[in-house]
């Protein structure tokens, strides 16, 4: 949940305590790749960032030579429920070109919103 994109927006979404909660109870240890946040400190300053940006990223922190972007889907009363995420070897696409997605993530995930909530409530 610390190391993927949309772990971290999952996580960047929850109010103050409970995020704090599930941050203190995570097990650091077991991804030891260079650019995966080790500490709960780092993680929330990361964590501040990304529920600003409303864009979790993946930069080679849980599978080494992978990156990702992530988006949230909202609901009609704009509650999170999904996120929408793309992945791919930095090898084909490095963390600055698949940034250059984002803006199309976000519109589709406005679009998915219409699909999945239609209601005008």
């Amino acid at each position: 949940m610390h190391c993927t994109a949309s772990g971290k927006l999952f996580l960047s979404q929850l109010p103050g305590e409970q995020m704090s909660s599930l941050i203190e109870n995570l097990n650091f240890g077991t991804t030891n790749l260079e650019y995966t946040d080790t500490t709960s400190k780092s993680l929330e300053s990361a964590l501040v960032k990304i529920r600003k940006e409303q864009v979790g990223k993946d930069n080679e922190e849980f599978v080494d030579g992978m990156v990702s972007v992530a988006v949230p889907i909202l609901d009609r009363r704009n509650r999170f429920f999904a996120t929408l995420s793309i992945y791919a070897p930095n090898t084909r696409m490095s963390m600055i070109e698949i940034t250059n997605h984002i803006p199309r993530m976000q519109k589709a995930s406005q679009d998915l919103t219409l699909i999945i909530d239609p209601r005008d409530n």
